[in-house]
């Protein structure tokens, strides 16, 4: 699978941004969103590990399909640098 250059922390700190509560299991992440009811799930990426792009692709979709965010904003939001 092709990896992109985004790392797992980058992409936790976004969704927690836009509040995602993470929760780690036995084996991998599970991201829940209460108001809307989305849930995402990952493997056990570590922070440092580099995000597969067919996971970017699906929280992409997942959260334009739930209306939490656009394409254009997801996209935005990896590449700025957090504060």
């Amino acid at each position: 699978m092709k990896k992109s250059t985004v790392r797992f922390e980058r992409l936790r700190s976004v969704l927690e941004g836009i509040g995602f509560q993470a929760t780690r299991e036995h084996l991998g992440w599970r991201f829940e969103h209460a108001a809307s009811g989305a849930e995402l799930i990952f493997r056990r990426y570590r922070p440092t590990d580099f995000v597969y792009a067919i996971d970017l692709f699906k929280v992409q979709s997942h959260l334009d399909w739930r209306g939490l965010m656009t394409p254009e904003a997801f996209e935005s939001s990896l590449t700025k640098t957090p504060a």
